[in-house]
């Protein structure tokens, strides 16, 4: 939950600067930038990234798909094998708004590794004013090949996925070390899992889904060639974390083994049309799937808990989080002068439980009860952009009024758990 809290806080930092395109490049001062390679594929590289840049910006800093132009820069095999070529982008936009494009760019160093194949080594840094000034967000390594008298991009998970084992179970694929003890018979229940889920939605579409298993995910990031992210190395955040990379269908588990029915639902989701208020979503991926590893009678148990301990909360004011201001007075509106609070989700500090996940989980419990499977669909499928829509979406559907949803979620909790 604090990965959601730094990735509001960031956007908040950098926001006002964006007006400002053009990108900042410093040199590795060691590097002898004279010769031909390195200044073709210096400018090569910049060039792609002006372009990544201009287009990011153009769709708020999260592409849902790669432009013509900038498939232009890629190989023809990665064009073929991703729905979205740049799995560095990719990788970044399953953590919300993708920023570092526009950020200000170190530039390593390039090497070569064999007739055909340069890498180049690169880290991006926040400019902005703030508590991540001067920080890294991004270290990338990013193989580029020669192609006829051009050069092209590839990715490093391309190259790298020959060293991993590999397991195909329904329309499934599964990359995995050597080492890691991969469980047969948990894939075949992620696979019933599915289609259970898929016959109670009434989800027809049949895609492959790529599925990268790994003891963490911080060593799934270094088979893309992102050797640091700015979520990665927090402490205890990072021992279990799913990602789904709805731009190429891919599934990332780090810790959370190869049953993880959360993050293939956000998958099965993906193309509905609906707002852009994306908790729901979360809860209906932690009820029917999972959170964290628990199912949601640990989770709702949890904040059936936090609930009772933490009385001030009123869930008809907030469904997701809270402000406290200078004085340290908890706030539930942002005002105009919102940089003045400190915005703060529900959750706990032992990282087990989203209670915002759990809490829309919750709505789904209810209207599930209500009127089935269709409820719940109907709920999701809502226009609602912001909280304050999606709690008319509540009393449209649920038949509950924003002033006593805190009431009933309380109630329902205490009586059913």
């Amino acid at each position: 939950m604090k990965r959601k809290v730094l990735s509001g806080l960031l956007f908040l930092l950098m926001f006002n600067c964006f007006a400002q395109l053009k990108r900042e490049v410093i040199i590795n001062p060691m590097i002898d930038s004279s010769y031909t390679e390195f200044s073709e594929i210096f400018g090569f590289w910049q060039s792609y990234l002006n372009e990544l840049n201009a287009q990011n910006f153009k769709n708020n800093f999260l592409m849902n798909s790669m432009p013509e132009n900038l498939k232009d820069y890629w190989d023809q095999s990665e064009i073929e094998n991703y729905l979205f070529p740049d799995l560095y982008y990719s990788f970044k936009r399953s953590y919300g708004n993708v920023f570092y494009p526009w950020e200000r760019e170190y530039f390593i160093g390039i090497v070569k590794r064999n007739t055909n194949i340069f890498e180049l080594k690169t880290v991006f840094v926040s400019p902005e004013e703030g508590v991540f000034k001067g920080f890294p967000s991004f270290l990338i390594t990013v193989p580029i090949i020669i192609s006829g008298d051009t050069y092209k991009l590839v990715n490093k998970f391309t190259l790298y996925k020959c060293k991993l084992e590999s397991k195909v179970f329904s329309n499934i694929t599964y990359y995995y070390s050597p080492h890691y003890e991969f469980n047969d018979s948990l894939a075949n229940l992620l696979t019933k899992r599915i289609e259970d889920f898929k016959k109670n939605f009434q989800i027809e579409k049949q895609e492959p889904i790529t599925y990268l298993v790994a003891d963490n995910i911080t060593e799934i990031s270094t088979w893309f060639g992102i050797d640091y992210f700015q979520f990665d190395y927090l402490g205890g955040l990072s021992m279990i974390e799913g990602r789904a990379l709805k731009t190429n269908n891919m599934i990332l588990c780090g810790g959370c083994g190869n049953n993880y029915l959360h993050e293939i639902i956000h998958i099965l989701l993906k193309d509905y049309e609906r707002g852009k208020y994306m908790l729901f979503e979360e809860g209906v991926a932690s009820f029917f799937g999972e959170h964290l590893n628990y199912n949601y009678n640990y989770h709702v148990v949890r904040l059936k808990e936090y609930l009772q301990k933490n009385k001030w909360i009123n869930l008809s004011k907030s469904l997701s989080g809270y402000y406290r201001n200078f004085a340290n007075e908890i706030m539930y509106e942002v005002t105009s002068n919102s940089s003045d609070f400190n915005y703060l989700t529900y959750s706990d500090a032992q990282m087990k439980t989203n209670f915002a996940y759990i809490i829309h989980s919750v709505l789904c419990d209810i209207a599930l009860r209500q009127g089935g499977y269709a409820k719940v669909k109907e709920l999701f499928l809502h226009k609602a952009d912001n909280e304050q829509e999606f709690y008319h979406a509540i009393e449209k559907e649920l038949g509950i009024k924003q002033a006593d949803l805190d009431s009933y979620i309380q109630s329902f909790i205490n009586e059913n758990y």
